[in-house]
């Protein structure tokens, strides 16, 4: 009956993991194998929230039972596994996860960033660069490994026997670090969740980062199309390697305009090897998934915004705060519990560790007992994981929501779940004092007969030879509360700012914020053209699978998806209503119990509204326009975004600039290429003219946007 409840609750677990999976990736998209590595490497780490309680309850029973003491008949715990099975399990888990993180999850990340075509030549890529990035560690290590032979003296058997004990050290010292973050960030993050005008206030400060990573994301394919375009005229349809360059044309449309345009190749390579091509590729793919992945990311904090903005117009239902909150507080004692615990367990004199409590025999029944860990290791799960999926390194590897995750990010993550699967076990039976077993009486063996299975596989060769000493599993654990004072005094944010680099960890945001208005001006711009969209017979896209907007097909789509949001919100009606953004302001407690006040958007009139981030296309603009020293355009009072600097800094070197389109701007970088082809095109831009009386302008544009 156990094992039957134990495969139900695996087909659970799995369901989970499964469910997990799509939510960050594209099963659509994603092939079959990087599905595979991914569900087992998700699979395993989240067995041991079950299993592991069922390997201390089961190990307990049968103490009691082979006890000739005790007469009275022993409680069965709700599951029972044998002691072989739990062995071999844990056999299993520990060896398929070894070979996952060392081997499979990084040549399948090689494999999967290759540029090449056939499966041969993608799988020597991925197995090359680890064998180039394994020689490399290991020419490292082979220098420490000499030094400890010869000048400490150290026998090669000895130093065989550390390599678990090194592989555990690593990742208990990660564990403590991500699991100290999460026990401060869930709970914070379920109390500043519950107030919803600090979610929005905290979205119209990230929208403008977005907004221009956007941008950016989009003039990085124009970059790559000029390059993908210049391969295409350089290399003849005969060449062998032809079929690479049909092959990056039919990813890249915006490539097929680029190969017929005349355009300057100063800056571009007069060759192209077979080496090029392929890195070229590769940045193909992985530039055409940033521009989805950032376009998803506007829209998916655009919705979230709107959602805010709904709640805060109907705010008196209060249910969703105290329901929040009351989670929040529940979640507050479960981590002061654990950093208890993990700051406690190594006094041994008395017994002041929670699960050491759970697991001294006599105290709770065997049921009880599986409960109990159950929730414990859970919300230990819970901290550790959530960590994880919220990492962000670089832009590089980052768990996005809504299928935006690439195959990349999400093997890495498994991989390091797959770190952290051993080490949060032992932690928790360290807690609990079942990790060391018992040594014996005038002998140096030690005993591990009564210990958990897991201890048994695992116990001997982590405690035999300890890396940084005996008391290294014992002392690390003080980590977790190190961690949690500098995440909770914010200290991490401090030394960020210190270096120039603002980021808002569950900080007061100032509602004059520059970043706030932008976002509110991209926000309120979306929304007015989603309900535009509804009054016009038409539907919002609420697909899962279409949060990103289709790429530019070429230099004037890409343009003018910026030149149309603009022009349509500088023609935007004043909205009064409560579905602006905020009518009136709202009561908001942040975490210092101050009420904060959002400001009323719907008082930003039509020049309010054109000094957004869309602004930076008048400055796109300006570039193509020609002008004497009485031509001027006057941009609206605003805020001091990057584009509006980048179009003051054009602006000032336009009065010396005549018959020229000026130096490109990085966000924009499609404009000095699109102005050299239109001039030998023949295209001719007018004039800007300016209107002085009011804050927003109006640029007039020529013929060269007919000419791109």
């Amino acid at each position: 009956m156990s094992y039957i409840l134990l495969s139900f609750v695996f087909m659970g677990m799995a369901a989970v993991v499964a469910v997990l999976i799509d939510y960050f990736g594209n099963r659509k998209s994603f092939p079959w194998y990087v599905l595979a590595a991914c569900f087992i490497s998700y699979f395993f780490p989240f067995t041991i929230i079950l299993m592991l309680p069922l390997d201390l309850a089961s190990t307990r029973y049968r103490d009691c039972s082979s006890n000739p003491l005790i007469t009275t008949p022993c409680d069965l715990p709700l599951a029972y596994v044998s002691e072989e099975f739990l062995y071999r399990f844990w056999e299993v888990v520990y060896w398929i996860t070894f070979n996952i993180q060392m081997f499979v999850v990084p040549i399948m990340q090689g494999y999967v960033r290759s540029g090449e075509l056939s499966f041969g030549r993608r799988l020597w890529s991925g197995i090359k660069d680890n064998l180039i990035f394994y020689c490399i560690c290991g020419s490292i290590g082979s220098i420490f490994v000499l030094y400890a032979l010869f000048a400490l003296h150290i026998s090669a058997e000895y130093l065989l026997t550390l390599a678990i004990p090194a592989t555990n050290a690593y990742g208990l010292l990660l564990l403590t670090i991500l699991m100290g973050y999460g026990l401060v960030e869930v709970p914070r993050g379920l109390w500043y969740n519950a107030n919803v005008s600090w979610v929005l206030r905290y979205l119209e400060v990230q929208a403008p980062k977005l907004k221009e990573a956007c941008v950016d994301s989009e003039t990085d394919i124009y970059d790559i199309a000029r390059l993908v375009g210049h391969a295409s005229r350089k290399i003849e349809t005969g060449d062998a390697l032809r079929p690479l360059v049909d092959q990056m044309m039919e990813k890249c449309p915006l490539a097929l305009q680029q190969r017929s345009a005349a355009e300057e190749e100063d800056d571009l390579p007069n060759s192209f090897t077979r080496d090029k091509l392929i890195d070229l590729h590769a940045r193909i793919k992985y530039a055409a998934f940033l521009s989805e992945r950032d376009q998803a990311l506007l829209k998916y904090l655009e919705q979230n915004a709107f959602l805010c903005q709904d709640i805060i117009a109907n705010y008196g239902n209060s249910s969703r705060p105290i329901a929040m909150r009351s989670l929040s507080v529940m979640c507050v004692i479960a981590s002061l519990l654990v950093i208890w615990s993990e700051s406690t367990f190594q006094f041994t004199s008395v017994t002041l560790s929670i699960p050491a409590l759970i697991v001294e025999p006599g105290n709770i029944s065997y049921g009880s007992l599986e409960i109990l860990a159950i929730g414990f290791v859970c919300y230990m799960c819970t901290c550790t994981y959530s960590t994880l999926l919220t990492i962000n390194i670089f832009e590089y590897y980052k768990m996005v929501p809504e299928h935006h995750t690439n195959e990349v990010s999400l093997l890495f993550v498994g991989a390091y779940l797959c770190k952290l699967t051993f080490p949060l076990c032992y932690n928790f039976l360290n807690m609990g004092g079942l990790a060391e077993g018992v040594s014996r009486k005038n002998s140096t063996m030690v005993d591990y007969s009564s210990s958990p299975v897991f201890i048994q596989y695992f116990g001997p060769a982590v405690n035999l030879t300890p890396l940084f000493g005996a008391g290294y599993n014992d002392w690390v654990a003080h980590l977790v509360l190190i961690t949690c004072v500098v995440i909770s005094l914010n200290l991490h944010g401090r030394i960020l700012r210190f270096f120039r680099m603002e980021n808002y960890f569950y900080e007061t945001i100032k509602p004059n914020n520059t970043d706030v208005e932008e976002g509110q001006s991209i926000i309120s711009q979306a929304r007015t053209l989603a309900e535009r969209k509804l009054q016009r017979g038409g539907t919002t896209d609420t697909s899962r699978f279409s949060r990103s907007e289709p790429r530019a097909r070429n230099a004037r789509e890409l343009l003018d998806r910026y030149k149309n949001s603009a022009a349509n919100s500088n023609t935007t009606p004043n909205r009064s209503d409560t579905h602006a953004t905020l009518s009136g302001s709202s009561r908001a407690s942040d975490n210092g119990g101050a009420a904060v006040s959002i400001s009323d958007t719907a008082q930003h009139n039509t020049s309010k509204k054109s000094n957004n981030l869309l602004q930076g296309f008048a400055g796109v603009s300006a570039f193509f326009t020609p002008k004497n020293g009485s031509a001027s355009t006057s941009i609206g009072d605003g805020s001091r975004s990057a584009y509006q600097k980048l179009d003051q800094q054009q602006d000032e070197e336009s009065a010396s600039v005549s018959n020229s389109g000026g130096r490109s701007a990085r966000k924009f970088g499609v404009t000095n290429n699109l102005f050299a082809s239109s001039q030998r095109n023949g295209g001719k831009s007018e004039t800007g003219k300016s209107t002085q009386g009011t804050k927003s302008s109006t640029v007039k544009r020529g013929g060269l946007f007919d000419d791109v």
